[in-house]
């Protein structure tokens, strides 16, 4: 379950990797593809085609009566924390409507055995991710206002993810609107 950016702001978000304050900081790299890039609410993990409509029915029921809103962001960092980071991700600001949809996502879809696993939701578009073999030590870097992204939420989209060696492929199942 994802947040989509818009094709706007794309482009935007992956100038964050040309701040001044990380030349010469991070490993190299290829930033994100605009195509793919997301803000993920919840990972639903390996699921079969016949769970699909109960997913569906989940994802409406949560998104029912929220509006639209908009997300801005706030810091670039790496992730994950605490630890040797391998990504840098533009952090957003945390809209009430968002939080209340990756709530009611993770508690109605999120099994069980997951739940345990789960930490605390941050968030964020990833802007780049590195080798295996390459990390950087972590950082957080808040933006000025003129470096702020923000675009439009409208939609919580469902997509089916494919992990493969080095890379993941991403196709759009459904979008579920939310109130305009």
């Amino acid at each position: 379950m994802s947040v989509a950016v818009e094709p706007a702001a794309g482009p935007r978000l992956l100038d964050l990797l040309n701040l001044p304050a990380l030349a010469g900081v991070l490993p190299e790299s290829e930033p994100g593809d605009l195509t793919k890039m997301h803000m993920t609410l919840a990972f639903l993990g390996d699921r079969q085609r016949r769970d699909l409509t109960a997913i569906h029915e989940s994802v409406e029921r949560s998104v029912s009566g929220l509006d639209a809103f908009d997300l801005t962001t706030v810091s670039v960092m790496t992730l994950p924390r605490g630890q040797p980071g391998r990504l840098l991700a533009a952090v957003t600001d945390g809209p009430p409507a968002l939080l209340e949809i990756q709530r009611r996502l993770a508690t109605r879809l999120i099994r069980p055995i997951e739940r345990g696993k789960r930490t605390t939701f941050l968030p964020h578009v990833t802007l780049t991710r590195w080798h295996e073999a390459q990390s950087c030590d972590e950082l957080e870097i808040a933006l000025e206002a003129g470096e702020r992204v923000t675009w439009h939420v409208g939609a919580v989209r469902l997509m089916h993810s494919v992990h493969y060696a080095g890379h993941t492929e991403h196709r759009i199942v459904r979008d579920f609107e939310l109130n305009s």
